[in-house]
């Protein structure tokens, strides 16, 4: 199913990454790759160890990932100040609609 799919974004990806065929076939034989790699690893560390055991070593490890870098807040980022913004646009448009109050102006 995911092989299907991505021969199916073959165009596109050749058009936005401006590669060649055999550029992109090798990525997604790549991609593939490591995909099946994780599956067969996930399946070996299930059977081999306890299910607590895995979770603790996977936030372990992923909290020693985030302390190592920079932290930062997701108030403070610009995508967030965007989207807060966008979201107020939306409302502040809905409301207008909505306002029983407003005075209907044709032109």
């Amino acid at each position: 199913m995911v092989e299907t799919s991505m021969n199916v974004t073959f165009p596109t990806l050749m058009k936005v990454f401006n590669q060649s065929l055999n550029n992109v076939q090798w990525i997604t034989t790549a991609y593939l790759l490591a995909v099946t790699l994780t599956i067969v690893l996930a399946a070996y560390l299930q059977r081999s160890f306890k299910f607590k055991s895995l979770i603790i070593a996977a936030v372990t490890a992923w909290s020693k990932t985030k302390v190592s870098e920079k932290p930062y807040s997701i108030r403070g980022s610009k995508a967030f100040s965007d989207l807060k913004k966008q979201c107020g646009q939306q409302a502040q448009k809905r409301e207008d609609r909505e306002d029983p109050d407003a005075v209907f102006d044709p032109a």
